[in-house]
């Protein structure tokens, strides 16, 4: 199970990180590194096309304070440089085998399962216990959600002043947004398989925004309360309620097998009553068995 996931992730998580960093600073260099990794991430899957089209748009509309024939320039140089490790691997893969990318385009059958129950299912759960049924899931989400974009849109517009985290904000949910756009095409026309591995690199944005949401609420508790320790303390008990109530079905779960198989191993009454373990127990073997 040394799947592909940490890596790519960590080729994203860089990737977002360099991009920030060229749009506040303006340094060529960050735009170069960025682009770096977007060819890696690339190299590794086809997913990765998404920080290519995610840097273009950065590129051309969130770096305004720069002229629009230098921003044209920028992109260009930005997905050249993302692209073309790509490319060549395409064709090297054309010259060896006669393929290009494996996937033929067509739109797919029964879509609502793939596309939008599917991808709902794994996604909700990493957020509300799997115990309660979808719509359940949803209602919870959709509820926190609402809570901290609005403490967000007033604690940037209305009350306090803007937080060094808004760049980091807008990348990664225009990110977010793009990733998510490409996985449902890509299941929809080319049966690529939209499963939770797919969908987890979006996990670490995910909460990544939920933190900044956070700390939203966290800063306008403290324009309230005029206390911040209090605020700080409510914040924290409510993160636990919610861990608790997410991890005691799963406590629940393992006490419940613990106390009906007994603790998994030789010991357990699925390895004692196993049918190879009861031939052992009839046909006593010479010597000492491993």
């Amino acid at each position: 199970y040394l799947w592909s996931e940490p890596v790519f992730i960590l080729m994203l998580i860089m990737f977002i990180y360099c991009i920030t960093q060229y749009l506040e600073k303006q340094r060529l260099r960050f735009l170069v590194l960025a682009a770096a990794f977007a060819a890696l991430s690339c190299l590794q899957r086809y997913a990765g096309l998404t920080t290519v089209i995610t840097g273009g748009i950065l590129i051309l509309f969130l770096n305004r304070n720069i002229p629009l024939y230098s921003r044209f320039k920028r992109s260009f140089l930005f997905g050249l440089i993302a692209i073309l490790p790509l490319c060549l691997w395409i064709m090297r893969s054309r010259l060896v085998s006669s393929t290009n990318i494996d996937y033929s385009l067509g739109l797919q059958p029964d879509l609502l399962s793939p596309i939008v129950i599917r991808p709902l299912e794994d996604v909700t759960t990493w957020l509300v216990t799997r115990e309660l049924q979808l719509p359940a899931r949803l209602i919870i989400i959709g509820i926190l959600l609402s809570v901290l974009i609005a403490a967000e849109i007033i604690r940037r517009h209305k009350m306090l002043r803007q937080s060094s985290d808004t760049k980091i904000a807008q990348v990664s949910g225009i990110f977010s947004l793009v990733y998510a756009a490409f996985i449902i095409t890509a299941a929809a026309t080319v049966a690529a398989d939209s499963n939770e591995r797919m969908w987890s690199p979006l996990f670490v944005f995910l909460i990544l925004l939920m933190l900044i949401g956070i700390d939203s609420v966290a800063g306008l508790l403290d324009r309230f309360l005029k206390k911040p320790s209090a605020s700080n303390l409510l914040v924290s008990g409510i993160i636990c309620l919610w861990l608790f109530f997410y991890c005691l079905p799963i406590f629940q779960q393992t006490a419940s097998f613990y106390h009906r198989y007994g603790v998994p191993g030789s010991n357990s009454s699925l390895w004692r009553n196993a049918p190879l373990a009861n031939w052992l127990e009839n046909h006593r073997l010479d010597g000492a068995l491993f």
